[in-house]
């Protein structure tokens, strides 16, 4: 499924705390586990905790581990893009 580019970064300025928490776990996370980070990274009132799962998994940030599988990881063309970003701002 083809990505609008101006969705996927929008979502992304708006949730760089959470993409940056999602990024730090490393390997598989259980659905429970990636709500768990949304809820510690989402103003209440602001976003419901599903809208935020289903921005995830459409935009794909989250991808499944593999089909049909209820654990996901961080889509690795967003993991590196986090890593370069971060790199950047530490002067690497």
């Amino acid at each position: 499924m083809k990505i609008n580019a101006a969705s996927f970064f929008n979502f992304c300025s708006q949730h760089v705390p959470l993409l940056r928490a999602l990024a730090e776990k490393s390997g598989e996370m259980s659905e429970s586990e990636v709500f768990d980070i949304i809820r510690a990274y989402t103003v209440p009132g602001e976003e419901l905790p599903d809208n935020a799962w289903r921005r995830l998994c459409e935009l794909q940030i989250l991808v499944s581990a593999e089909p049909g599988s209820s654990f996901y990881l961080m889509a690795e063309p967003v993991s590196r893009l986090l890593r370069h970003e971060q790199d950047r701002a530490a002067g690497g």
